[in-house]
């Protein structure tokens, strides 16, 4: 129990042993809890298996990007699915649910209200290709369901091909950049 899914839509699954199934969209960037109950169903939804989705809550906020149009979605909670009133043991979860990978200090710009702005100066040191798959691993040893790559701006690292590589389908991947340095070769990674 506990372990990372990447299910056929996309859409990181755990289920941790506290908190019950928890669900990363990467078409939306949100990541909802779920109802236990739910979970099996909501596994076949998500790995294509069938066509409905357990409830229209799941799919209007599941389902955007792969099995309705984005247009479409609607967050009918302002937390986590399910609902505030439903009872669960606990909120606190066994493992992170999301872990931040500080993959380099080196930034294009100089943003006044920059909160790694004292790491950059610093002069951080970036890792080398051989620690890159033991961070891998290391940071996925604590089964986050989304890794949040960034820095300064991870698009101006080396290793940022590698880190997608080692992770790639063993959590969900945000990648925090300022957007000035994206180019076709970050969309489509073999």
């Amino acid at each position: 129990m506990g372990s990372v899914i990447s299910t056929k839509s996309e859409v990181i699954f755990r289920e941790d042993e506290r908190l019950g199934p928890i669900v990363y969209s990467p078409y939306t960037g949100l990541i909802f809890a779920c109802q236990h109950s739910d979970k099996n169903m909501l596994l076949q939804w998500l790995n294509r298996k069938c066509t409905e989705a357990p409830a229209v809550a799941y799919l209007r906020a599941l389902g955007p990007g792969w099995a309705i149009d984005i247009s479409k979605a609607d967050f009918p909670a302002k937390h986590l699915l399910p609902f505030p009133s439903a009872q669960w043991p606990s909120f606190s979860p066994s493992y992170p649910i999301v872990i931040n990978w500080l993959l380099t200090g080196m930034c294009n710009l100089k943003c006044r209200y920059c909160y790694a702005d004292d790491v950059m100066k610093g002069g951080y040191r970036e890792p080398d290709e051989n620690q890159i798959h033991d961070i891998a691993n290391a940071v996925l040893s604590y089964r986050p369901i989304a890794v949040v790559l960034t820095g300064g701006d991870p698009l101006l690292s080396s290793h940022l091909v590698s880190v997608l590589r080692a992770l790639h389908k063993r959590t969900g991947i945000i990648v925090d950049t300022n957007g000035m340095n994206f180019s076709p070769v970050h969309v489509k990674l073999d």
